[in-house]
């Protein structure tokens, strides 16, 4: 599997989002712009890996792929 990395902005913006200070919904226009980018990520590593299984009930993709981060 590909080594993936985060950017200090996109670890911070996930950080805000795990925490629950920020959702799609209520983040800047920025913050959504680097929510979208790991989400679309995410998505195309679950394609990828052929692993839509592993989110099991949950359905959180962003926590999901921090369990792929290196």
């Amino acid at each position: 599997m590909d080594v993936i990395t985060l950017s200090a902005e996109q670890k911070e913006v996930i950080q805000e989002y795990l925490d629950g200070k920020i959702g799609m919904f209520n983040a800047t226009e920025h913050q959504q712009k680097i929510i979208i980018q790991i989400l679309d990520d995410a998505k195309a590593l679950l394609n990828k890996l052929d692993a839509w299984d592993e989110l099991g009930d949950n359905w959180d993709l962003i926590r999901w792929y921090l369990t792929k981060v290196e």
